[in-house]
């Protein structure tokens, strides 16, 4: 039987219109998130290495505090960020306790999240052993990855559990539980934790960053050099990195945003009142969003092309 093309088109735009509810088709958006931050200046100018120039519009909040870190989430969710990637520091850390927050706050806002382990031993790559390796894997499958199941993020069908370098570069499990990457600058690593230019990574992932600039840390002893960019946002860096992303949607599946909230490199986008750039506070929140929503639109329509394309070529095939 000759089927009309008009129904074919219709048919094939509503199934590429409902498969563009679900974030996976039209690729997702993660931050990465920084929960290191406490009462008593804890990460807040508590140290050389803690300095800080900037003020979230909240003040100098803690990462223990239910209502901060719900409001950081919701907030996330709002514009289109399906994913945090939690910068967690060990079992029974300061960190630790706060991720098990949020876990907890993410079931409730319905929003997805996985933990980024960091090199809490130091900079030497052998610490990072299978012994711990076993350690870290055991621990945060049975405190997260199965207690929270329903929230925390899967990639290519596995818990998401990323490593920031040197960890895994002397050794690297394979453990069928997760989906293991190593994040970071080094060259082995399979997704880089920000670059100037952006470049995409393994597996269709790419980092964008509104700026970086950690001059302040090192006039204050704890780097040795500094690199500063966009210190003034004034260049349009946040701008080419997602324009970098809108121009190669084809191979994009994951664009990491770094970060939502690290405030000693100043890669953050969390609504603050910014020390070198005369913008509102949520100047770079309000921008995200409109990147994030053209990026999904972008690749809507990119679904939707291919679907109706598909569903032509077998109609006219049916009536032939």
């Amino acid at each position: 039987m000759k089927v009309s093309l008009s129904w074919i088109v219709l048919l094939a735009l509503a199934a590429a219109l409902t498969l563009s509810t679900d974030a996976g088709s039209s690729g997702y958006v993660a931050a990465f998130y920084y929960v290191w931050y406490g009462d008593g200046g804890r990460h807040w100018n508590d140290s050389a290495c803690n300095t800080v120039v900037d003020t979230p519009v909240v003040g100098f909040y803690s990462s223990m505090n239910r209502s901060v870190v719900e409001w950081q989430l919701r907030l996330m969710k709002d514009i289109g960020i399906d994913v945090v990637i939690v910068s967690w520091w060990g079992p029974g850390s300061y960190e630790d306790n706060a991720t098990k927050l949020v876990f907890e706050v993410a079931r409730e806002v319905g929003i997805k999240a996985a933990i980024m382990v960091e090199p809490w031993l130091g900079n030497d790559p052998s610490l990072y052993n299978e012994t711990w390796w076993k350690q870290v894997l055991d621990y945060i499958w049975n405190t997260y990855a199965v207690p929270h199941a329903d929230v925390y993020f899967s990639w290519y069908g596995k818990p998401l559990l990323a490593a920031f370098n040197p960890i895994g570069y002397q050794y690297r499990p394979v453990d069928e539980r997760f989906s293991t990457r190593i994040v970071g600058h080094m060259s082995y690593v399979d997704w880089l934790y920000w670059s100037v230019p952006p470049r995409t990574s393994s597996n269709g992932v790419v980092s964008v960053m509104p700026r970086y600039d950690d001059y302040y840390l090192y006039l204050s002893g704890a780097r040795d050099k500094y690199y500063r960019y966009d210190p003034h946002l004034t260049e349009g860096l946040y701008k080419d990195q997602w324009s970098y992303v809108l121009q190669n949607k084809d191979m994009v599946r994951m664009v990491i945003i770094t970060t939502w909230n690290e405030y000693h490199e100043r890669t953050m986008i969390e609504p603050h009142w910014d020390a070198t750039a005369g913008v509102d506070p949520y100047h770079l929140y309000h921008l995200t969003k409109e990147f994030v929503e053209s990026y999904r639109a972008s690749t809507i329509i990119a679904s939707i092309i291919t679907v109706t394309t598909r569903s032509i070529l077998a109609g006219a095939a049916e009536s032939f």
